[in-house]
């Protein structure tokens, strides 16, 4: 059994990827590891996956402030 493995953006402390299986941008909480598939066709990933943070470069925050 494989289970990918994707590098994430940490947008807002929440990982972030765009799924090259289901083609949405999928966002979890803030730490690497396991994941449930947020795919709406759970075929696509029966198992999960695993994210990882692509890196400290890559964190972006947003301001929904005026």
């Amino acid at each position: 059994m494989t289970i990918p493995t994707y590098e994430c953006d940490k947008v807002n402390n929440k990982l972030t990827f765009h799924c090259p299986l289901c083609m949405k941008v999928h966002t979890h909480g803030s730490e690497e590891g396991h994941r449930i598939s947020h795919c709406n066709n759970s075929d696509y990933h029966p198992n999960g996956y695993f994210l990882k943070n692509k890196g400290k470069q890559n964190e972006i925050k947003i301001s929904l402030d005026n």
